[in-house]
């Protein structure tokens, strides 16, 4: 308490509490540890809030559906690339919410590069 003035209250209500309930002193270890995590566990929901949410069925079969109707015009005018797979899929997840620009760009680059590895164009 000497050393860290700013605590003694909450020390001094910590103390009182133990000597009320008369536990060992495992029990009252577990008994902090477990406050300090719950106080952790208030403070990440606190900050992050609830997150990003799954998208639902109907939105993914939109998704798929704008991915099949920009291929099949590509279909119509040439042949369809993996770079072409690559823009339509990066620009439909675009919209997505939970990606940014420069992760929209790293996928574009990752989904073209497992494309041309699978069609046998890159080792």
């Amino acid at each position: 308490m000497k050393e860290h003035p700013e605590n003694c209250m909450e020390i001094s209500h910590d103390i009182r509490q133990l000597n009320a309930e008369k536990i060992g002193g495992d029990e009252a270890d577990l008994n902090k540890l477990r406050n300090i995590f719950m106080s952790i566990l208030k403070d990440i929901k606190a900050d992050y809030g609830n997150g990003p949410q799954d998208i639902e069925q109907t939105e993914f079969q939109e998704m798929l559906a704008k991915i099949k109707a920009q291929s099949d015009d590509i279909q119509a005018k040439r042949p369809v690339t993996e770079t072409d797979i690559a823009n339509i899929t990066a620009s439909v997840l675009s919209g997505v919410d939970a990606l940014d620009e420069a992760e929209t760009l790293m996928f574009y680059e990752l989904s073209k590069h497992l494309l041309e590895r699978m069609s046998g164009g890159c080792d």
